[in-house]
């Protein structure tokens, strides 16, 4: 006993013994190698596992529970590289730049003040203009007027001919910043979009929240968002019904006093096309480019995955629009004898662009998928702040926004989801939602 006593160390040290390690196989190595090359999905890529390089891989079919929705959902391409924008939906822009060119040599008379106006349609007959100045044309004085008319919630138009065209004066052209203004201003008129009222939500989110001062690589994303559903208006026909001050100079007024229909210059109106479409090509390319990098945008705060989760629901809903408005013009019945003579190009051509929009529709609904974890998604998760600091108040504003925003996401979800082109936002986001309960 005293010999025990007395060899007791009473300050023992830990054995000195190395933490194994497993040796980093060759499987390892072709599993890491898998997930970082180009070959694994985009899912795979942003969770860090395994993934297959030439089929559907498991974590894709596990996900969505169907073999054909994971199919289209297991891409392996980034969206900077395979986005359809305004170049590709509007083919035909290239060909009415130049035309307008050749009509901007040839102006004559005087200056006159006309304004490009849009009134609203539910907000007490409020209305909002841009002031521009136009000049006749001499060249070519025979100009088609359009006017338009809405029909199952998108604008048709009508056309007839007169023989004075306007050109807007390339001084007076207003700037891509000025045609911005002017499309938020008209955005948060809109009650919504053919996608329901969430749109309008999704506005006012994001026009609030890019007012704000600061610079943060997520209130870019925000602006650039804006920009594009701002933009995106004024490219398409069918979504506005934009007045043109020009069509007032041809002095028919007391003739059409029986038919107060208002027509729009087809010259102007392509201007004004034109130079959103330039406002949209640096925009789209910046945004896109940026979602390739989601994981990394959101990894710095919750903040963060509602902002980016915001910017990336309004550009599918963008695309959906976009399918939606040429699905219903491809169904009106055409009466007029003409029309029944120009079928297979119309056909073909809003063919094309339900095709080009659904793609990117599925391809931004998988992209915000990335961002949902099990059953909460960025648009319903609890309202996180971007204060930094602890003294920092909440902004109420955005708040308030916010939570109307979770019940349209909601709503949606439920009751919008009716086209064929939904199925992937179905499986991917919309059931998953339905299972988690309202805190």
């Amino acid at each position: 006993f005293d010999d025990l006593i007395f060899t007791f160390n009473l300050n023992p040290r830990p054995p000195q013994t190395k933490r194994k390690r497993s040796s980093f196989t060759r499987a390892g190595k072709e599993k890491l190698r898998l997930v970082r090359d180009s070959g694994a999905c985009v899912l795979c890529r942003l969770r860090k596992v395994s993934c297959s390089a030439k089929e559907v891989c498991d974590q894709c079919r596990r996900t969505v529970d169907d073999p054909i929705i994971a199919k289209q959902i297991c891409l392996r391409t980034r969206i900077q590289d395979i986005y359809i924008g305004v170049k590709e939906l509007q083919s035909s822009l290239i060909a009415r730049n130049e035309q307008l060119q050749n009509l901007l040599t040839s102006l004559d008379g005087k200056p006159q003040d006309i304004r490009l106006s849009l009134a609203s349609e539910t907000e007490g007959h409020r209305s909002i203009a841009l002031c521009v100045q136009v000049m006749r044309c001499a060249v070519s004085p025979k100009c088609r007027w359009k006017s338009l008319k809405k029909t199952h919630g998108i604008y048709i138009t009508s056309n007839k001919l007169e023989e004075k065209r306007y050109v807007i004066m390339p001084n007076s052209l207003p700037g891509v910043e000025d045609l911005d203004a002017f499309g938020r201003g008209i955005l948060l008129m809109s009650p919504g979009s053919l996608s329901g009222k969430m749109t309008r939500l999704l506005d006012d989110f994001l026009s609030c929240y890019s007012s704000q001062g600061g610079f943060s690589t997520v209130r870019h994303l925000s602006n650039l968002t804006l920009r594009i559903a701002s933009l995106s208006n004024f490219v398409a026909y069918g979504f506005l019904n934009l007045q043109d001050g020009s069509y007032d100079l041809l002095e028919r007024l007391s003739v059409e006093e029986n038919h107060p229909e208002k027509f729009v210059s087809e010259t102007v109106h392509d201007q004004i096309r034109v130079l959103a479409a330039e406002g949209l090509e640096p925009a789209e390319k910046h945004v896109f480019s940026e979602l390739d990098n989601l994981s990394k945008i959101v990894g710095v705060s919750n903040h963060a995955r509602i902002i980016a989760g915001t910017c990336l629901l309004r550009l599918l809903v963008l695309y959906r629009d976009r399918l939606l408005r040429d699905q219903i013009r491809l169904e009106l019945p055409r009466t007029k004898p003409r029309e029944f003579t120009r079928l297979s190009r119309d056909f073909e051509l809003h063919q094309l662009r339900i095709e080009q929009s659904a793609f990117m529709y599925r391809r931004l609904t998988v992209a915000y998928g990335t961002l949902c974890r099990e059953h909460d998604s960025p648009l319903t998760m609890n309202w996180e702040d971007e204060g930094m600091g602890i003294h920092m108040n909440e902004n109420e504003e955005l708040k308030t926004i916010f939570s109307q925003l979770r019940c349209a996401f909601r709503q949606f979800c439920r009751e919008n989801l009716t086209c064929t082109y939904d199925d992937v936002f179905k499986s991917l986001i919309s059931e998953p939602i339905k299972g988690r309960k309202t805190r």
